[in-house]
Protein backbone atom coordinates (compact mmCIF):
# COMPACT_ATOMS: atom_id res chain seq x y z
CA UNK A 1 0.00 0.00 0.00
CA UNK A 2 2.80 2.33 0.39
CA UNK A 3 4.49 1.93 -2.73
CA UNK A 4 0.73 2.64 -4.37
CA UNK A 5 0.43 6.16 -2.37
CA UNK A 6 4.19 6.93 -3.35
CA UNK A 7 3.10 6.18 -7.00
CA UNK A 8 -0.02 8.64 -6.36
CA UNK A 9 2.25 11.17 -5.21
CA UNK A 10 4.41 11.34 -7.90
CA UNK A 11 1.49 11.27 -10.88
CA UNK A 12 -1.27 13.67 -8.75
CA UNK A 13 1.66 15.62 -7.17
CA UNK A 14 0.29 15.67 -3.69
CA UNK A 15 2.81 15.11 -0.85
CA UNK A 16 2.40 11.60 0.95
CA UNK A 17 4.58 10.01 4.08
CA UNK A 18 4.54 6.48 4.19
CA UNK A 19 5.49 3.79 7.00
CA UNK A 20 5.47 6.53 9.54
CA UNK A 21 3.83 7.05 13.33
CA UNK A 22 2.48 9.62 15.99
CA UNK A 23 3.99 9.68 19.37
CA UNK A 24 1.27 9.24 22.23
CA UNK A 25 1.60 11.12 25.38
CA UNK A 26 3.18 8.13 27.28
CA UNK A 27 5.74 8.07 24.06
CA UNK A 28 4.45 5.02 22.34
CA UNK A 29 4.54 5.10 18.62
CA UNK A 30 1.58 4.42 16.96
CA UNK A 31 2.46 3.57 13.49
CA UNK A 32 0.45 4.08 10.10
CA UNK A 33 0.69 3.00 6.94
CA UNK A 34 0.55 6.38 4.85
CA UNK A 35 0.10 10.40 5.78
CA UNK A 36 -1.65 12.66 2.57
CA UNK A 37 -0.96 15.70 3.45
CA UNK A 38 -3.85 18.56 2.96
CA UNK A 39 -6.33 16.18 2.40
CA UNK A 40 -9.55 15.89 5.09
CA UNK A 41 -8.30 18.09 7.76
CA UNK A 42 -5.75 20.89 7.52
CA UNK A 43 -3.06 18.35 9.03
CA UNK A 44 -3.76 15.97 6.53
CA UNK A 45 -4.99 12.08 7.15
CA UNK A 46 -3.90 9.50 8.72
CA UNK A 47 -4.52 6.04 7.30
CA UNK A 48 -4.48 2.59 8.41
CA UNK A 49 -5.41 -0.66 7.28
CA UNK A 50 -8.55 -2.30 7.79
CA UNK A 51 -8.15 -5.09 9.41
CA UNK A 52 -6.17 -2.95 12.25
CA UNK A 53 -8.42 -0.77 13.70
CA UNK A 54 -10.08 -3.59 15.53
CA UNK A 55 -6.76 -3.96 17.74
CA UNK A 56 -5.84 -1.75 20.83
CA UNK A 57 -3.48 -0.46 18.44
CA UNK A 58 -5.57 0.71 15.98
CA UNK A 59 -8.01 2.18 17.76
CA UNK A 60 -5.24 3.94 19.95
CA UNK A 61 -3.69 5.24 16.45
CA UNK A 62 -7.26 6.19 15.68
CA UNK A 63 -8.02 8.46 19.13
CA UNK A 64 -4.24 9.77 18.38
CA UNK A 65 -4.78 10.84 15.06
CA UNK A 66 -8.00 12.74 15.75
CA UNK A 67 -7.05 13.72 18.72
CA UNK A 68 -4.47 15.85 16.97
CA UNK A 69 -6.02 16.97 14.51
CA UNK A 70 -5.52 14.60 12.11
CA UNK A 71 -8.40 13.26 10.06
CA UNK A 72 -8.62 9.31 10.21
CA UNK A 73 -9.12 6.64 7.43
CA UNK A 74 -8.85 3.13 7.34
CA UNK A 75 -8.14 1.85 3.34
CA UNK A 76 -8.50 -1.90 1.98
CA UNK A 77 -6.78 -3.84 -0.01
CA UNK A 78 -8.11 -1.71 -3.11
CA UNK A 79 -5.28 0.68 -2.26
CA UNK A 80 -2.59 -1.74 -2.87
CA UNK A 81 -2.46 -0.93 -6.55
CA UNK A 82 -2.30 2.65 -7.60
CA UNK A 83 -5.71 3.34 -9.58
CA UNK A 84 -5.70 6.91 -10.40
CA UNK A 85 -9.49 6.88 -10.87
CA UNK A 86 -9.96 5.11 -7.38
CA UNK A 87 -7.37 7.58 -5.74
CA UNK A 88 -8.65 10.54 -7.20
CA UNK A 89 -12.40 9.63 -5.77
CA UNK A 90 -11.10 9.13 -2.22
CA UNK A 91 -8.71 12.26 -2.22
CA UNK A 92 -11.98 14.12 -3.80
CA UNK A 93 -14.09 13.09 -1.11
CA UNK A 94 -11.59 13.76 1.78
CA UNK A 95 -11.90 17.19 0.80
CA UNK A 96 -9.03 19.68 -0.02
CA UNK A 97 -7.94 21.29 3.31
CA UNK A 98 -4.17 22.48 2.05
CA UNK A 99 -3.13 26.22 1.52
CA UNK A 100 -3.71 28.09 -1.96
CA UNK A 101 -5.42 26.33 -4.76
CA UNK A 102 -5.84 22.43 -4.81
CA UNK A 103 -4.28 20.36 -7.75
CA UNK A 104 -5.82 20.39 -11.08
CA UNK A 105 -7.80 17.15 -11.11
CA UNK A 106 -9.67 18.20 -7.82
CA UNK A 107 -13.52 18.08 -7.90
CA UNK A 108 -14.40 18.23 -4.42
CA UNK A 109 -16.60 15.58 -5.35
CA UNK A 110 -17.99 13.09 -2.55
CA UNK A 111 -18.43 9.47 -2.56
CA UNK A 112 -22.36 8.65 -4.92
CA UNK A 113 -22.42 12.61 -5.83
Amino acid sequence: MADAWSIAARDLGITVKTDGSLIDEQGHSRRYVVHVADFGRAKGTVCSLIGSTETDDGRALRRLAEEAGYFWSALGGGYARYRRELFVATLDDWQWFGPGQPPGWYSGTPWGH
